[in-house]
């Protein structure tokens, strides 16, 4: 497989993954609130408390802003042959579905995005493979870069909440007669 067909296919992974938690994030929190305030009383208050107010609209507004970085990364990588953040950001994808099956391991029951996670590892794997087989990087600099998406991927996720917090707060707004 082309290694620019490896890159274009990263946002579409994305979002196959992210459609899950789209899909069922509101219907799952609903279904298991109770079990993760009983199970897990204070990081269940916070997970609750982070995605109980977000509508399925401003959820997807943060998923949104991710994917435009994930094409802003395909574009520099495809076009301009600049792997720098589509290296770190693949990586923190990575590392982001082993913290799903983690948590799917702690939680003991389904988890929105479990599904594609284990359908989008196959690809990860291989796109990892290809990194190094290709010789891109050196271990080190895979390294820096697995750091550097780690930092990008902990920044931006604390940044989507409050976009989506924000954009939850005009949405309703926005829908007063």
């Amino acid at each position: 497989m082309e290694f620019t067909t490896l890159i274009w296919l990263f946002p579409l992974i994305f979002m196959l993954h992210d459609f899950e938690e789209i899909i069922m994030m509101q219907a799952w929190q609903n279904k298991n609130k109770d079990y993760l305030l009983t199970r897990f009383p204070r990081i269940g208050k916070r997970i609750i408390g982070t995605y109980e107010n977000l509508s399925t609209a401003s959820f997807s507004i943060a998923v949104l802003e991710e994917f435009l970085i994930l094409s802003i990364a395909a574009v520099l990588a495809a076009e301009f042959d600049n792997f720098l953040l589509w290296t770190a950001s693949f990586l923190a994808f990575f590392m982001h579905l082993f913290i799903h099956i983690i948590q799917w391991i702690i939680i003991r029951r389904y988890l929105p995005a479990i599904v594609s996670t284990f359908l989008a590892l196959p690809y990860c794997i291989y796109a990892f493979n290809e990194l190094i087989y290709r010789s891109l990087y050196s271990y080190s600099e895979l390294a820096l870069l697995f750091l550097a998406g780690l930092i990008l991927l902990v920044t931006n996720l604390l940044m989507v909440h409050k976009l989506a917090a924000f954009f939850e707060k005009w949405l309703k707004s926005y829908a007063k007669p």
